[in-house]
């Protein structure tokens, strides 16, 4: 499904109450453009921000791989040898594969190369991805959606999200136990097989680490009847050639490429027509118009201040907070009249989060808004929320 065809479907659920005219959609879908899917947040601590402004009238995209599969060593000793060995290898091959309809199917795929980058891809019917990052830009697109360049994110450390991603998941396991029955031979390779079972025995994760400690297989199972069924593996190679052409990005014909820095400077602070920082965090609306049917077209953002980038480093692949537009009022001849905040589109990178959002008038208004009395609430995240828990101000 495509960027438009989501949008689309997202004005359709406004409700047989109110039907967008043509050229509403059309000024929605001109403001937002084609733009990546919203990425959730995690709900920390909370302020409120109120803000009235007079309305103008005027007509109205990383790591996929961490988050797909669930793979890691388990134990410190394991995770830290794993991850020096990926950093000395000169090439490194990886493949994944999940169960579907009864077979082991091919559903992302990894290649890196030192000094070259690295290229990954997940095979998905409905939204395939790809990234390639050469150490000077990453390019990568999800779907039929556009090719979004940016400065280069991390063009050898794929292998140690994985891990991570991993480690934080099994969290609570016990060791690792050494079972030497499951030992075998991977692409020539003597390797012992370690078995970790997850302390509730929702799963189990079956690993091979050869003789120079690297991981060179992960096998995740679950309960079935009175054994266990694998349903998630992952095969790595080191050393091995790499067509230099998997680095290589190809745009399709007439698939637009967005710059995402350019892109980004269009939602600065400074040009912001309202902002706000508490928390660390910086709210600002950039573009509030009135369209059809009394509706509210309005984006806003957040991002982490300066200080805090200081203090916690880059946002770089996790967000320091968020926002939610929160349903609202004003009086109207005399009465309490609502409307809802209804997503439209996001768009995150590095630390910023843009929101387009329309505002609908619930109910019968007499005349449209004047002003827009907009309650957002803002939340911290990650580092910046461990920091304010650990001064005891959750």
């Amino acid at each position: 499904m495509t960027q438009h065809e989501r949008i689309h479907q997202s004005l359709a659920r406004l409700g047989q109450s109110v039907t967008p005219a043509a050229s509403f959609e059309n000024d929605v879908m001109r403001r937002i453009g084609q733009l990546g899917p919203a990425r959730p947040g995690r709900v920390g601590r909370t302020r409120r921000i109120l803000m009235k402004s007079t309305i103008g009238v005027a007509a109205c995209t990383l790591l996929a791989v961490g988050a797909w599969v669930v793979l890691g060593t388990a134990t410190p000793s394991l995770y830290a040898q794993a991850v020096e060995a990926m950093e000395k290898a000169r090439t490194i091959h990886i493949v994944g594969k999940s169960l579907q309809d009864g077979k082991m199917v091919k559903m992302m795929e990894a290649f890196y190369e030192r000094d070259v980058g690295v290229a990954e891809f997940t095979y998905s019917k409905d939204q395939p991805y790809f990234r390639v990052d050469d150490g000077t830009h990453c390019w990568r697109r999800r779907g039929s959606g556009p090719v979004v360049r940016s400065r280069s994110r991390d063009p050898v450390g794929m292998a140690r999200k994985v891990f991570r991603a991993t480690t934080e998941l099994l969290k609570g396991q016990q060791d690792a136990r050494r079972d030497a029955g499951g030992d075998r031979i991977i692409d020539g390779a003597a390797c012992k097989q370690y078995v970790v079972l997850r302390s509730d025995g929702r799963f189990r994760a079956l690993i091979w680490i050869d003789g120079r400690n690297r991981l060179r297989r992960f096998d995740k199972q679950q309960p079935s009847g009175s054994g266990w069924q694998t349903y998630r593996t992952l095969a790595i190679q080191y050393d091995v050639p790499i067509d230099r052409s998997r680095f290589q990005v190809k745009t399709p014909p007439g698939v637009t490429v967005l710059d995402a820095e350019q892109l980004l400077a269009q939602f600065a602070p400074a040009k912001a027509i309202f902002k706000k920082e508490l928390m660390g965090l910086i709210f600002a609306v950039h573009d509030l118009q009135r369209c059809d049917n009394g509706m509210i077209f309005i984006v806003c953002s957040t991002r982490p201040s300066e200080a805090v980038v200081r203090e916690l480093g880059a946002a770089e692949g996790i967000s320091y907070g968020d926002f939610q537009l929160d349903s609202s009022w004003k009086r109207v001849a005399g009465k309490e009249r609502y409307y809802q905040a209804i997503h439209i589109a996001s768009l995150s990178y590095r630390g910023t989060e843009v929101r387009w959002v329309l505002l609908h008038p619930l109910g019968d208004w007499p005349q449209p808004m004047e002003t827009c009395e907009l309650s957002a609430y803002v939340y911290t995240g990650g580092k910046l929320q461990e920091k304010y828990t650990q001064a005891g101000q959750d």
